[in-house]
């Protein structure tokens, strides 16, 4: 078509008003008697609507009838939840499996939003490494999204604490995030990660132009990149500060309430002696919010989980860190999740067991599965006899299952 100038008012085309692109630029739209519009461009005129259809306007299209696996696009959210999984068992929430105590017990679940808080130098950082190393030795993937610190800063705690140089260039994945995630997929980046850490919340605001007392920004922060790792089947954990006023500090982090309300768990670390190159120091481990339970009932007041060492080599440069139970006032230290391991591990055992065996056969702390032992003795789970050589022999009794009562004499 060629545009033509109007004879009269009531012309083939009308100019109307230059319209204001998205990219800055300026067009100009013409429609002609018909109600068509077209753009004017260097080339001529372009159209912009499609020519009408002689048979009129499309029929609706049929929607799809819902197939017993609900319908074939995207189900709404508030869509009615199947509950078949829930009623049969199967929907539990599965107990911790991440980043274990010296008991035995763990204290990071799968599929969970944690959140580590704590002062500078209280050692939070090397706790959440302690952690990473300990699945990069088991052969899992580990992402570490990092808003404070450097690569070489990281990779360099990891070998203090014993990871490999092979595991680390294997199993490790490391960001250094600069600008928001933008069109990028969380749970692209580290497919099958068992871990995910993402360092440095108040950080991590201010990347994304949030605001730090903005409840409503926090939630978006979480719903970003925290729960779609967490949906992947991934143990989330970010670690942030608590305010350096103790007075007005309340539970939880820097910032708006939502950060502790927004989270599964929520751990707080308080230095309790400091350490340094060369230098141990200890840090006390508690639990703000625990909502599956677990750690709660493993921890003395359902509030201390115990308390964490920190060892370090001077000459070698390596670092130690581990995470000690807290006695429990009403009647001293149960490790039940070693007393769990030890009783299945008997169940299985054909004959009797020496305490050797067992030492060797269960995976723990030398010191804690020998007390485990004893609780299990003294609470009538496991029986011992004397064998030769002046071996202690044992054998199950009554199976023991971390949450369950003592059995009576």
């Amino acid at each position: 078509m060629v545009a033509r100038r109007p004879s009269s008012a009531s012309g083939f085309l009308r100019p109307l008003r230059p319209v204001r692109r998205r990219a800055c630029r300026m067009t100009t739209i013409i429609t002609d008697a018909d109600g068509r519009r077209f753009e004017r461009t260097s080339a001529g005129l372009r159209p912009l609507d499609l020519a009408p259809d002689p048979d009129g306007p499309p029929e609706p299209a049929d929607v799809p009838e819902p197939g017993p696996d609900g319908p074939p696009e995207a189900r709404s959210s508030w869509l009615p939840v199947d509950l078949d999984a829930v009623l049969e068992g199967d929907a539990a929430d599965p107990p911790p499996e991440i980043l274990l105590r010296a008991d035995g017990q763990a204290l990071l679940y799968r599929s969970r939003v944690h959140m580590i808080v704590g002062e500078p130098e209280t050692g939070k950082g090397w706790l959440v490494l302690r952690a990473c190393a300990e699945r990069l030795m088991l052969g899992e993937l580990v992402l570490y999204v990092d808003f404070e610190d450097t690569a070489a800063g990281i990779v360099g705690r990891l070998r203090a604490l014993g990871v490999t140089d092979d595991r680390i260039a294997e199993f490790f994945r490391y960001v250094r995030p600069d600008e928001p995630l933008g069109r990028v997929d969380p749970r692209t980046i580290a497919p099958g990660a068992a871990l995910v850490v993402l360092d440095g919340v108040t950080e991590a605001l201010s990347l994304f132009g949030f605001k730090l007392e903005s409840n409503t920004d926090q939630a978006h922060l979480l719903a970003l990149v925290a729960r779609p790792f967490a949906e992947t089947g991934a143990a989330v954990v970010l670690v942030d500060h608590v305010p350096k006023d103790r007075e007005h500090r309340g539970r939880g982090a820097i910032g708006a309430q939502h950060k502790l309300a927004g989270t599964d768990v929520t751990y707080v670390v308080r230095a309790i002696r400091p350490f340094g190159r060369g230098l141990t120091g200890r840090s006390k481990l508690t639990v703000d919010k625990d909502r599956p339970g677990y750690i709660r009932a493993v921890s003395a007041g359902a509030k201390v989980v115990g308390e964490v060492a920190f060892e370090s080599d001077a000459e070698t440069g390596r670092m130690a860190v581990e995470v000690f139970p807290a006695e429990d006032e009403a009647g001293g230290f149960r490790p039940t999740a070693l007393m769990e391991r030890i009783s299945r591990f008997l169940e299985g055992a054909t004959g009797t067991v020496s305490t050797l065996t067992i030492r060797n056969g269960v995976h723990g702390q030398t010191e804690a599965k020998l007390r485990a032992l004893e609780c299990l003795i003294a609470e009538h789970y496991v029986e011992v006899e004397d064998g030769p050589r002046g071996a202690k022999l044992h054998h199950s009794l009554v199976p023991f299952r971390t949450g369950q009562v003592e059995v009576s004499q």
